[in-house]
Formats: structure tokens, C-alpha cells, sequence
């Protein structure tokens, strides 16, 4: 019940969006940030942590990585061929303080309920250096080596 009236409000304020009356311009104290960024910096250290993180993970019976070319994905998505595999591999990365994500839940039809139990979503931005994406590729690593983890 309260996920439904979240969802109602939810649904509601993205409406809201469409009145054009509710646009405004980018506060000038984050205009002032966001000229203090190194964007082409985050969009290198971005690149190279999917790239790193696709090369360290490696082929298993449980999921395919779904990722683009150009190694610009908002997240890695893991695409498994189980729901229980991907249940337990949420758990497995929430155990060692990897939170993925598991969008769009609680879905109503049948072709969005296969999206939201088979795909997880493993963050991966500009925030993490070497050795985190290591450590990630290492868990999911040994969890499609042992299941049993």
C-alpha cells in the first residue's frame, strides 16, 4: 500500500514536469561549480573504469554484460539468465558494500516484470580509481566462480 502511494506521488510530480511554468534557470552557485569541473578528467576516468571493469570480468554462466562500444554507459548492466542468480548476486555485493541497483521495481506487466528480475545495474562513474573497480570485478569474480560464496 505505501509503495502504491508512493508511486501515485511519484507518478504525479513527474506530470508537474510538463507545466511549463515550473522550468527555472540553474542557480548561480552551481553555475559558478560546474565551471570549476574537469569534465573531459570525468568522462576519461569514466571511460576507463567501464573498460577496466569489462576486461576484469570475466564470461560466467550467470549473466551478460550489456554495455556499449564506446564505454559511456550510465552503469554497467548485468543481464542474468536467472532471477535467483541475480537475487543472490545483489546480496553477494551488498555483503562486501557494493550497492547495486535494481531499477524499476515492483513493475505491473509481465514484459517489465523480466526486466526488473533479470537486469542489475553495478554504478560505475568517475568516482572510483583502479583498485575499486578491481575490488568489484574481484566479488562479482568470485561469486560466479563459487556460487556457494
Amino acid at each position: 500500500e505505501t509503495k502504491e502511494i508512493f508511486r501515485e506521488l511519484l507518478i504525479d510530480g513527474e506530470q508537474h514536469f510538463e507545466n511549463l511554468d515550473t522550468y527555472s534557470a540553474i542557480p548561480l552557485q552551481t553555475v559558478e561549480y560546474m565551471k570549476t569541473l574537469n569534465i573531459q578528467a570525468i568522462i576519461h576516468q569514466k571511460i576507463s573504469n567501464i573498460e577496466q571493469f569489462k576486461n576484469n570480468v570475466k564470461e560466467n554462466d550467470y549473466f551478460e554484460l550489456f554495455t556499449s562500444d564506446n564505454h559511456l554507459d550510465y552503469a554497467v548492466i548485468l543481464n542474468f539468465k536467472n532471477p535467483n542468480a541475480r537475487f543472490d548476486l545483489k546480496n553477494h555485493l551488498v555483503n562486501h558494500k557494493i550497492y547495486p541497483m535494481v531499477l524499476w521495481p515492483n513493475q505491473q506487466t509481465i514484459q517489465d516484470q523480466v526486466v526488473e528480475q533479470n537486469l542489475l545495474f553495478i554504478h560505475m562513474d568517475f568516482r572510483y580509481n583502479q583498485q575499486d573497480v578491481a575490488y568489484m570485478a574481484k566479488i562479482i569474480n568470485d561469486f560466479t566462480s563459487n556460487k556457494n560464496v
